[in-house]
This record gives C-alpha cells, sequence and structure tokens, in this order.
C-alpha cells in the first residue's frame, strides 16, 4: 500500500472532502523499520499518528506483553494525538515494516485552520476508541466471569 492509499482509505479522515484529505496526505513521511524495532516508545511525549503501510506492528504493554498485532492500513498514535499525554504502549515492528508518519504538529494546524476537519476528525478518533473500550469491556467481563 502506498502513502497516498493508506491516507485516503484510513478511517481517520472518513466522511472528509478529497481535497482535505490530500492535506493530510502531503504532510505524511514514509519511514521504514527492520523487524523488532521501536517505532513508538511508552511514556514518549510525541504525539505523531502513524498509518501501517506494510508489515505489522506489536503494541505491548509496561510489562512486555502483547495488547494488539496490528497490519496494514492500521493507525496508531491517536491516543496521544488526543490528550497529548505519553505515548501509553511500545508499538514495535514485525519483520520489515512501513509507516507513513503524520507529524502531529503539522496535522493540528491543519486542524486548526478548519474546524469541521477537526470535528470529523475528532468524531471518527472518538469512535474508533469507543469501538476498543467496547470491546476491552467484553474481554474484562469474560475474565471476571471464570474467576467467579
Amino acid at each position: 500500500m502506498n502513502t497516498r492509499q493508506a491516507v485516503f482509505s484510513s478511517y481517520l479522515v472518513k466522511d472528509l472532502p478529497d481535497d482535505v484529505i490530500e492535506g493530510v496526505w502531503r504532510i505524511a513521511e514514509e519511514e521504514s523499520f527492520d523487524g523488532g524495532a521501536t517505532i513508538v516508545r511508552q511514556f514518549d511525549r510525541n504525539s505523531d499518528l502513524f498509518i501501517v503501510l506494510e508489515g505489522s506492528v506489536k503494541i505491548k504493554s509496561f510489562s512486555g506483553e502483547v495488547i494488539a498485532e496490528l497490519g496494514e492500513g492500521s493507525l496508531l498514535g491517536e491516543i496521544s494525538l488526543v490528550d497529548d499525554a505519553p505515548r501509553s504502549a511500545t508499538v514495535t515492528s514485525v519483520g520489515q515494516t512501513r509507516v507513513a508518519r503524520i507529524p502531529a504538529d503539522r496535522f493540528r494546524e491543519l486542524m486548526d485552520s478548519s474546524p469541521m476537519m477537526a470535528m470529523v476528525i475528532y468524531r471518527n478518533i472518538a469512535r474508533i476508541l469507543s469501538a476498543r473500550i467496547r470491546s476491552t469491556n467484553v474481554q474484562l467481563d469474560a475474565l471476571l466471569a471464570r474467576g467467579h
């Protein structure tokens, strides 16, 4: 997948006009990582977004437990973009991996220039984070049910 395809097909920009999505694509920077390389380190104060173009990544907790494995087209980093707090997990590449980095400062400048764009993007992020919370609640409920 190339960077343009990844940005245009990302849930991040769902329901935005093509010319606005084009602006997001133009600030994206492609990067490559060897297997096992750290893409994002837990507690770092960086809010850049990443879209996986090729390969996959593992999201790991502080203790090293794998929380999730994400593949092509997946978005990383939206939590820190929203709350501007340190990273909540470490992300490492699984094999050769290419990503599109969307620098947070430039992305925020784009959103500041268009309240409509910002509203749609934050709505899209809220939807995916809500889906993740729902899924986590189901998993937690299942774990608790086994313990009782």
